[in-house]
């Protein structure tokens, strides 16, 4: 299974960028170097730079959820570990992480 993507709110700024913010819900398996996230799931064209927030972390106390970052050029959403800071091991279950995305592109 793969991410889920909903955008909930769409942004008009000055010029041709366009902003949205994009609640995703993680997999119940968490691949290997981060999971795919398209600018269209955005709801952009191309995405210029993201700024994640964890709104709602996996509740396990084994798979604690740290920081996460979203990686424009290759559309990746990295999930580090809280206890040490390097990127959630494959196969972890996050499906309960929801994070805010909140993106900016055309």
């Amino acid at each position: 299974m793969a991410v889920s993507a909903s955008i909930k709110q769409r942004e008009r700024v000055p010029g041709a960028e366009r902003r949205t913010v994009t609640e995703v819900t993680l997999d119940s398996e968490y691949k290997e170097k981060g999971e795919e996230l398209t600018a269209k799931e955005l709801g952009l064209t191309t995405v210029n730079f993201a700024h994640c927030v964890v709104k709602n972390g996996s509740e396990a106390e084994a798979t604690t959820v740290g920081t996460v970052w979203y990686d424009a050029e290759k559309s990746i959403l990295h999930v580090n570990d809280q206890k040490t800071q390097k990127e959630m091991a494959a196969g972890k279950n996050l499906e309960k992480v929801v994070v805010l995305v909140h993106a900016f592109g055309l």
